[in-house]
């Protein structure tokens, strides 16, 4: 399986900030045309370039902050796991400020995009996040 997901924030940005170009561009050359044609005709093509360009690229944009921002927040709670080897689900998720469950989900998130690193381990009573090293392969 391909690795480009990973950069799919990147992508969508990218994308938004292309498209969201274009409509200015678009806007500044139907500004261009307001003396040579009616507002009626402006209208009409000033919408839609906004529909094929400015829409989309807003649309992008938004997902694209989206997914940074969880990328971002993925990678700062695998730097916690990786400063506390050990810790209970508990009071990871009294860290996170998050319902247990909705802290496995998190979890295994990250664990199957690859950027936490650990396995779930019983201790007592207790559910326990150990974190470990990742295997490299050469």
């Amino acid at each position: 399986m391909s690795n480009l997901w990973r950069y799919k924030d990147e992508i969508m940005l990218i994308l938004s900030f292309l498209l969201i170009g274009l409509y200015v561009l678009f806007l500044l050359a139907g500004i261009t045309m307001i003396g040579e044609n009616t507002v009626s005709e402006i209208v009409v093509v000033m919408g839609f370039i906004f529909i094929f360009t400015g829409l989309p690229g807003i649309v992008l944009l938004k997902f694209g902050l989206k997914a940074r921002r969880k990328q971002k927040e993925l990678e700062k709670l695998a730097n916690f796991l990786r400063r506390n080897q050990r810790i209970r689900i508990r009071r990871l998720a009294k860290y996170l400020d998050k319902s247990v469950i909705d802290t496995y989900s998190i979890l295994d998130e990250g664990i199957e995009k690859g950027i936490i690193h650990g396995k779930y381990e019983e201790q007592g009573k207790n559910q326990v996040f150990k974190y470990e090293e990742p295997a490299y392969k050469y």
